[in-house]
């Protein structure tokens, strides 16, 4: 796989979209963690705790559409338009990009794990 930090420009463009994306994912992980969802508190230790291994690209995208099916009476605010957004968002990037989905994902993990002084 080659470093796509090294790439033309649509592959940086999808890479920072790949970013952007992922970030925003780990940040509905969170507040839903806050909020009691118990998968969403599992990913938040995995990407908290360095002995436990990362959440997995597909686990998560699992745990998207899950939210993105809840139904609007069981939800708070407006998860399942998010998830759903984030999602569809999530197969576009990576269909510009496959090759460096993979790369950009434990990257983004890599940097969140790190924590906010990285």
């Amino acid at each position: 796989m080659t470093d796509p930090t090294h790439a033309d420009a649509a592959t940086q463009a999808a890479r920072h979209g790949l970013i952007r994306n992922y970030q925003q994912v780990f940040e509905l992980v969170r507040r839903r963690a806050r909020g009691g969802d118990v998968v969403a508190h599992g990913f938040e230790r995995e990407l908290t705790h360095a002995y436990l291994p990362p959440p997995t690209h597909l686990a998560v995208r699992r745990w998207l559409a899950a939210v993105a099916a809840e139904r609007a009476l069981f939800n708070r605010a407006s998860d399942p338009w998010i998830a759903r957004q984030l999602l569809a968002d999530m197969q576009a990037w990576e269909t510009r990009a496959p090759a460096i989905s993979a790369w950009v994902w434990a990257e983004v993990v890599a940097t969140v794990r790190a924590g906010p002084h990285a």
